[in-house]
């Protein structure tokens, strides 16, 4: 399955089904991007003081079974989840755009996956999905895509070589 996640401690990881998605350096940078979005926003860090500050309200207000409560955060938390997914997001696309003086390549992961979401699986995933929906975030990127689309070159030597030394 194409994924990257960022973990704590500084480290991203990469899934084999990743390279298999992408083509251009320019789709490896908006995902690496993306996940260095989540270290420059701390999203680590809040969602754990997210989760403390929720759990110590609901025992002051004397909601000793937190189980019950556990549905109800966990949709809040969605949301959350979707904000730092859309900010990281954003980040990837400055950071793709001080390095390569455009965004073309970046929408190349998510007009993959898009292509996997059929329409009951978008009812579904808007409803209990940490992240927005990849045609969602395929729209938000196209968006700030000005001028002519650019070929960008595919698996070039480079990128192989580099892909190769992450497997």
């Amino acid at each position: 399955t194409p994924n990257a996640y960022a973990l704590p401690g500084g480290v991203i990881h990469l899934t084999s089904g990743l390279f298999d998605t992408l083509k251009t350096k320019n789709g490896a940078a908006f995902v690496l991007g993306h996940e260095i979005g989540h270290f420059i926003n701390r999203d680590h860090i809040r969602g754990v003081g997210r989760q403390l500050i929720f759990a110590v309200g609901a025992s002051l207000f004397g909601f000793s079974n937190l189980t019950s409560l556990g549905a109800f955060d966990s949709l809040i938390a969605r949301s959350f989840d979707r904000d730092q997914e859309s900010n990281a997001d954003r980040y990837a696309e400055k950071l793709v755009k001080q390095v390569y003086g455009h965004t073309w390549g970046g929408e190349e992961f998510f007009a993959t996956m898009a292509k996997d979401e059929s329409s009951f699986t978008n009812a579904l995933s808007r409803f209990s999905s940490t992240h927005p929906l990849s045609s969602e975030r395929l729209k938000e990127i196209q968006k700030t895509q000005i001028g002519p689309k650019l070929q960008l070159q595919v698996s070039t030597d480079h990128f192989a070589s580099w892909t190769a030394h992450c497997r």
